[in-house]
């Protein structure tokens, strides 16, 4: 048995909130699908959660002034994703000005780890078949030392994507091209 804090969103965090949840949604092309909490009622283990991909998400909302203060905490943000088996992360926000809206203070997604509190980045490359990892591009010092700015933590990832209509035996087969709105088979084994 879990014991939830049932603390209400005071009026001052609601437009950090909102604008919070403005911002992640104009990350992907035509908004966020697929929000799993997007509503300022109690309980409160994360203020945003959704679903991208097979990955989730959940977000707690920081002012990086420290004038204005969200509901929950750390340790339900934990919670939430640990038993999720989804990513914690810090989304810190800044007011503009005096009356001013309240902006991501991070450039693109704004996402930090919640662990680490910093940012990474993710390099993804295709695998052709099943049983093949893509390779690192060779390039990989370079984006590193171009993502440095931003962190020193980075991944790679290596994604298949097959028809469905053609599972690969051998290599020799010539891949079926993929069609949008067709079943495709997709393996993902996690970042390195």
């Amino acid at each position: 048995m879990y014991e939830i804090e049932m603390h209400e969103m005071s009026e001052a965090f609601f437009p950090c909130w909102q604008a919070a949840g403005i911002h992640l949604g104009q990350q992907v092309d035509g908004g966020l699908q697929s929000w799993l909490r997007a509503h300022p009622y109690p309980p409160f283990l994360e203020h945003l959660s959704f679903r991208l991909g097979n990955q989730l998400f959940f977000v707690r909302i920081e002012d990086v002034d420290d004038k204005v203060q969200g509901p929950g905490s750390m340790r339900g943000l934990a919670t939430a994703a640990g038993h999720a088996n989804g990513h914690a992360c810090i989304l810190p926000m800044k007011k503009k000005g005096f009356g001013g809206s309240w902006v991501a203070d991070l450039p693109g997604w704004g996402l930090l780890d919640a662990q680490t509190r910093r940012p990474e980045w993710v390099v993804v490359r295709p695998a052709r078949f099943l049983a093949d990892n893509a390779a690192r591009p060779g390039n990989w010092a370079a984006i590193a030392e171009s993502c440095s700015r931003m962190s020193a933590t980075g991944h790679f990832a290596s994604v298949t994507v097959l028809s469905m209509n053609q599972m690969f035996e051998t290599r020799r087969r010539v891949p079926l091209p993929l069609w949008r709105g067709h079943a495709m088979h997709i393996e993902f084994a996690g970042l390195e």
